[in-house]
């Protein structure tokens, strides 16, 4: 967990993504731990991203230096209580590993006379559900990166944390979390991602339902309006043909009349509009 989340706050923080959630520039020297004591006294240059993950030195480089973060194991909420078992089928095994079998004609060039070796794998099922522990040592913190542990001015929350859960969102999105995550396993998505998302469905379903009535709409002038009190059901009549608008589309609809003719509309006497009908259904009306 903690190595896909410290990549996820490497992308973010290397500018080169335009949502960067406040992580651009974090990747570089901005704090300094003094280490040692009298003359073998060393400074020791870290980035925030060095302060929470820890300091991972280059080669020939001995000043390692532990981050203020703790990532606990994480144990998967089984949707269904059972693992899921997929097949994956590799082709072409005896060219990718140059190996000359009889099975696949003694021959290391492509083919498609070789034999596929299906294997079988365990898959955690799509839907279950995940619960990710992160603790922080303040202390630790406020020596190595002070300004981390401040609150932001915003939400009151402590910005390392703000950091992190930028963090975890772009890996549940972008990077995934598992094995075989460049086929689309170990995606993931918040509470508050999935409801965005399907916030964003509904809205590019209804315009395309919108956009298709648009094309398909034909407008009745003169036609009869009839409002049922009992199911909330607006109906229009031309030339013996019905169109109907269900609740709560009836209720809407008849509301968007000026209301003299609404009153009249819901008292059943004779009004007459413009209705607008895609099939059997009534999609708009306008005072004739």
């Amino acid at each position: 967990v903690k190595g896909v989340v410290r990549r996820a706050a490497e992308e973010l923080a290397s500018g080169l993504w335009e949502m960067d959630r406040g992580w651009k520039g974090l990747d570089q020297p901005a704090f300094t731990l003094i280490t040692g004591s009298d003359k073998k006294q060393r400074q020791i240059a870290l980035s925030a991203i060095d302060a929470l993950f820890g300091r991972e030195p280059p080669s020939g480089d001995a000043d390692a230096v532990r981050g203020a973060l703790s990532f606990w194991d994480v144990i998967p909420q089984i949707k269904g209580d059972s693992l899921m078992v997929e097949i994956m089928t590799p082709h072409q095994s005896h060219y990718y590993q140059e190996k000359q079998e009889r099975k696949s004609g003694d021959s290391i060039t492509p083919h498609d006379s070789g034999q596929p070796n299906p294997i079988a794998f365990l898959t955690v099922p799509p839907g279950s559900h995940f619960t990710f522990c992160v603790t922080c040592d303040m202390a630790h913190l406020n020596r190595l990166a002070p300004h981390l542990a401040q609150a932001d001015p915003a939400s009151g929350k402590p910005r390392w944390q703000l950091l992190i859960e930028a963090a975890f969102e772009h890996a549940f999105q972008w990077l995934g979390f598992g094995a075989k995550t460049a086929v689309g396993y170990g995606a993931m998505e918040t509470a508050a991602m999935r409801q965005a998302r399907l916030e964003e469905q509904k809205r590019r379903d209804e315009a395309v339902r919108a956009e298709q009535e648009a094309q398909s709409t034909v407008a009745w002038p003169g036609s009869r309006l009839k409002f049922n009190r009992a199911n909330k059901a607006l109906t229009a009549e031309k030339d013996g043909k019905t169109a109907i608008a269900l609740a709560p589309q009836g209720e809407a609809l008849l509301a968007s009349l000026p209301p003299e003719v609404r009153k009249k509309v819901e008292t059943n006497q004779f009004v007459k509009v413009t209705a607008y009908v895609s099939g059997s259904s009534l999609v708009k009306v306008e005072a004739s």
